[in-house]
């Protein structure tokens, strides 16, 4: 991921809206659109919850509790 893709994607992470990371990262509503968009894509997953789930696991090294 870009480092703003990975930005927007550690923001959604926490449960934010689109209009929450705008405000907390400085952007455009329609470029956090963006930005998730092409995180999901790369990730190769399909919802938010899917990137979320993906991100904590790979934080924990890829590890499992």
């Amino acid at each position: 991921l870009t480092p703003s893709e990975a930005r927007v994607a550690a923001l959604l992470q926490l449960g934010l809206s689109n209009k929450d990371v705008a405000i907390a990262a400085g952007l455009k509503e329609q470029s956090v659109s963006t930005y998730a968009k092409r995180a999901l894509s790369k990730l190769h997953v399909t919802s938010r919850a899917e990137m979320a789930q993906m991100l904590t696991w790979q934080a924990a090294g890829g590890r499992l509790s």
